[in-house]
């Protein structure tokens, strides 16, 4: 049994022609093939990650149901981090900006002001009450990788940590030494919830179990 995991729209990319690709392939070689599109947000994990999973077998294998349990970005927040993280001028710092006290106004327009860009994924602000973005190795603006969370009264990005429990990694995981910041966040915006893998385990046990 092999399990292959890419992002959703493998699908449908060159027509659906690389997916079929990939299972003709694999049905060469004498595998059963079955796919899924899942969702992390619906196995316990606090961030919403579409995912399709291809699971080639030598007999039938069934994708478990998601578990359908939800929770929010406040369960892995960290609230112990320092001030020079969670800096309310962060958000802004890559454009030498300071955001002044004052009027009310508008996040969006605000930032689209900043960067001229418009409402980029890094320049929303999202509630940490609900399930989170996607955190994308390659997505850019203040909120880079793992997007904008406003955390008490700042708004700020997730730290390492944090985008750790994003992935379902324990709170003692240790992050290896000498890889800086924004390379272990981009190694993980290339991650998988281990959340939704580790819910096939079951089914697996039970697949060889009646294989052997």
């Amino acid at each position: 049994m092999c399990i292959l995991e890419n992002v959703k729209n493998l699908k449908t990319h060159d027509n659906g022609n690389t997916y079929l690709k990939i299972c003709s392939e694999l049905q060469k070689r004498g595998y059963l093939v079955t796919s899924r599109i899942l969702n992390s947000a619906n196995y316990a994990s606090p961030q919403a990650r579409q995912r399709i999973f291809i699971v080639a077998s030598k007999k039938a294998f069934v994708i478990p149901e998601p578990v359908k349990r939800f929770v929010p970005v406040s369960s892995i927040i960290d609230t112990s981090i320092n001030e020079a993280w969670n800096s309310g001028n962060y958000y802004l710092e890559a454009k030498k900006s300071v955001l002044q006290q004052g009027k009310p106004r508008i996040l969006f327009d605000v930032m689209s002001n900043k960067t001229k860009k418009g409402g980029r994924q890094g320049e929303r602000v999202y509630d940490i009450s609900s399930v989170g973005i996607t955190v994308c190795a390659s997505s850019g603006g203040p909120g880079a990788k793992t997007g904008l969370y406003k955390v008490g009264n700042v708004i700020r990005r997730l730290s390492v940590k944090e985008t750790l429990g994003m992935f379902g990694f324990p709170t003692d995981y240790k992050i290896p030494s000498g890889i800086s910041t924004e390379d272990m966040l981009f190694c993980l915006g290339n991650s998988i919830v281990v959340n939704v893998p580790q819910s096939f385990i079951p089914a697996i046990e039970k697949y060889f179990t009646k294989a052997f």
